[in-house]
């Protein structure tokens, strides 16, 4: 049986050999709420403050931590529930992170992450991590929960509104949000793709990213059939952001640095007509996702 240094359901001890062989109601009332914890998988959870140091103490008692950052912060994991030699039990814990990336999140030399590095936190939301120790908290092994892949922030299939535009008159033909704090370090980006087709002649479109224009290029497509444009835009500092441009049918790419976006706000990613030519053009699909520096 583990050696539990602190109860978590106070559970009410008999008096041994003065009950008169009968359980009692007290405990039998006890043993029916026990019943009820064990039959659902339960952690017991701790909102935590953060300061200098953010303590996750397993004396608390709780195995499942949340704690929002709002200062530059070491994480420290402190009483570990001691294992038991015969079993060698682990101990397992969550920690609920919100903001994580909105200030510098240090971790213990005693943490080892599953991917090889730290991991990015979010600047504005919520992270989850998981994680053990199997000796006492010599070592603790954890990971950052998420999905593979690379995350979408948005999409639009404007034709099925109508969604197309005279050129010369450059109208929005649709929007995408990128959410603040997805480009907060040199390296993060978005990859932002269109999809559309001319109904009339040469052809291009327009991309705004904020306020700056990263496209118009001409599309000559071959037989006035569907054109790809595509197009990286990736934060190389604090103050510049540089774009890779790309459309199908068009010779090479085209290169170029743009100018600051403030970065910790939202940014909208405009698809627009272009006015260089008098055709008509439709956006079939619009996307764009975020990029990641690690």
């Amino acid at each position: 049986m583990p050696d539990l240094t602190t109860p978590i359901f106070g559970l009410t001890e008999p008096t041994v050999g003065g009950d008169n062989s009968t359980w009692g109601g007290i405990l039998n009332g006890d043993i029916g709420a026990l019943d009820t914890y064990i039959g659902v998988l339960r952690q017991a959870a701790k909102v935590v403050s953060v300061f200098g140091t953010t303590t996750i103490d397993f004396n608390s008692p709780a195995s499942v931590f949340s704690f929002t950052v709002t200062q530059p912060t070491t994480v420290a994991f402190v009483n570990p529930p001691a294992n038991v030699t015969a079993q060698q039990l682990s101990t397992m814990v969550t920690l609920i992170i919100t903001n994580g990336g909105a200030f510098t999140l240090t971790w213990p030399g005693s943490v080892t992450w599953a991917t090889g590095v730290t991991p990015k936190f979010s600047a504005s939301g919520v992270d989850v991590v998981v994680g053990w120790t199997p000796n006492n908290g010599t070592n603790w092994y954890l990971a950052r929960l998420g999905t593979g892949g690379i995350p979408t922030v948005g999409m639009i299939q404007p034709t099925a509104a109508g969604g197309s535009t005279n050129q010369n008159s450059e109208v929005s033909i649709g929007s995408v949000v990128v959410p603040a704090g997805k480009m907060v370090t040199a390296g993060d980006g978005v990859r932002i793709t269109a999809i559309f087709s001319p109904t009339v002649g040469p052809n291009s479109i327009a991309i705004k990213f904020g306020s700056t224009y990263v496209l118009p290029l001409q599309v000559m497509p071959i037989s006035n059939s569907p054109a790809r444009v595509v197009v990286e835009i990736v934060r190389v500092d604090a103050t510049h952001q540089s774009a890779l441009a790309y459309i199908d049918g068009t010779a090479g790419v085209k290169a170029f640095s743009l100018p600051l976006e403030i970065l910790a706000l939202p940014v909208l990613v405009d698809f627009r007509g272009n006015a260089q030519f008098n055709g008509t053009l439709t956006l079939l699909a619009g996307r764009v996702e975020t990029l990641t520096a690690q």
